[in-house]
């Protein structure tokens, strides 16, 4: 018998017969049900109970077996919690992001599958992740699982939270050739004093490290003690540059503020230089962290995408010669006699795909 362990199952014995010098036939029927008490399978997760928003988190799943004759054909089977984005595994995925081939399971055999990922949520929220141990049909798709382990996961608020916003909002679009003045924000959310803290940002408009599309990064001009990297394009605020990070008291937090200017006309050189968007990644960390804090990531991170507006040339022109019709008449005109014209109208468009 296989099933997983606390599962219900039922046998059910007929017996047909027809007696000697008898035409009809008769039947017997009996059931017996059950409940599978223990399987041969050790299964648990190795992850932490406690986790942030955002934060990047190993988990590893393992398995063995005490069977004295071995599983035939096992597979293991991941069910991820909402707001967990798997970013590899150790060993690859054989089906999709949810079936690892195992084969075999015998009483010598065991092993682990590690996952890592994102885990995002909101503060309080539990986050369930599900193993299990079973046989999976490639043909028809069915899994039958033979144990599972599940793992909880609890999303704490984080200690320390950071945001940025664009001229005072998070959906401002980006007009090409305008000043951007962006500011970040940060606070100390836990009751318990941050002591040197760092505060980075990272502009991004996706084109290759040493090609500036849109931002003007020799125009870039930081307050408050910030320090830009132009190989990097980063800028980061310390301690050392600003005391106010040096203890961060519980509910206490400020505002950093930089400046960039954009071109008037962004570098369009092949047909993918397209649908710009500028991102600034910001984040802030804590030198020192709380003994209460520990196996907690205290760092918090933030994405401020912002899209570029459409840039376009509308200009209209009025031509003799050189068009898709035939123009009569004297050229130059003469009062009293007809001459026609054709009317041309263009539109230019260099940033964005545009429709209607």
């Amino acid at each position: 018998m296989f099933g997983k362990e606390g599962e219900e199952k039922k046998v059910e014995v007929s017996l047909l017969y027809r007696p000697e010098g008898i035409g009809a036939r008769f039947s017997s029927k009996q059931t017996e049900n059950f409940t599978i008490e223990r399987t041969p399978l050790a299964l648990s997760w190795s992850a932490p109970d406690l986790l942030s928003n955002g934060q990047e988190v190993s988990l590893s799943f393992h398995y063995s077996s005490s069977a004295e004759t071995p599983f035939e054909n096992i597979s293991f089977r991941f069910e991820p919690s909402l707001g967990f984005s798997l970013l590899s595994s150790d060993p690859p995925s054989d089906v999709g992001e949810s079936i690892w081939r195992i084969g075999a399971l015998g009483s010598d055999k065991k092993g682990e599958i590690t996952f890592r990922g994102r885990v995002s949520g909101d503060a309080g929220e539990i986050k369930v992740f599900r193993g299990e141990i079973g046989v999976f049909n490639e043909l028809t798709k069915e899994w039958t699982a033979y144990g599972e382990s599940v793992k909880t996961v609890e999303i704490k608020s984080s200690p320390l939270s950071i945001q940025a916003i664009l001229y005072g909002s998070r959906t401002h679009d980006i007009e090409p050739g305008e000043a951007l003045a962006y500011a970040i924000r940060y606070k100390n959310n836990s009751t318990f004093t941050m002591q040197n803290v760092t505060i980075s940002a990272r502009l991004d408009e996706g084109a290759e490290a040493r090609t500036e599309r849109l931002l003007q990064f020799s125009t870039l001009s930081a307050g408050d003690g910030g320090v830009f990297d132009e190989r990097t394009r980063s800028l980061l605020w310390g301690p050392a540059s600003n005391g106010a990070l040096k203890e961060i008291e519980p509910g206490g937090g400020g505002e950093f503020t930089f400046r960039i200017n954009t071109k008037s006309r962004p570098i369009v050189r092949i047909p993918q230089d397209k649908n710009f968007v500028v991102t600034l990644t910001s984040s802030i960390q804590a030198g020192t962290i709380p003994r209460e804090f520990e196996g907690l990531d205290v760092s918090s991170e933030d994405i401020l995408a912002s899209k570029v507006s459409s840039q376009v040339l509308f200009s209209g022109r009025a031509v003799f010669r050189a068009s898709s019709f035939v123009n009569s008449g004297p050229l130059p005109p003469r009062v009293g006699s007809k001459t026609t014209y054709t009317l041309a109208w263009e539109a230019r468009n260099f940033t964005n795909d545009l429709a209607d």
